[in-house]
C-alpha cells in the first residue's frame, strides 16, 4: 500500500471487496485473498486518466525493487 500513500493525486487506492463485489468487479481486475480477512479480496485500483506520471509510486514499490 506504500504507493497509495505517496501518490500526490490519490490515483492509487487499495480496495477490500466481499465476494459479491469481487464477482461484479470489472472484467480483468486482478485481486487476491485479503490477508486476515477470510472471504474478502484485495485489489489495488488505479485511475490512469488522473495519473500525472510522477513516478512516486514506482520509487516505493517493493515489486519494482524485486521484492
Amino acid at each position: 500500500n506504500f504507493c497509495s500513500y505517496v501518490c500526490p493525486h490519490a490515483v492509487i487506492r487499495p480496495v477490500i471487496m466481499n465476494a459479491e463485489e469481487a464477482e461484479n468487479a470489472p472484467e480483468g481486475m486482478k485481486s487476491k485473498p485479503a490477508t486476515g480477512l477470510p472471504g474478502y479480496q484485495f485489489a489495488m485500483t488505479v485511475s490512469t486518466l488522473d495519473c500525472t506520471g510522477c513516478g512516486s509510486c514506482a520509487s516505493v514499490c517493493p515489486g519494482m525493487k524485486g521484492n
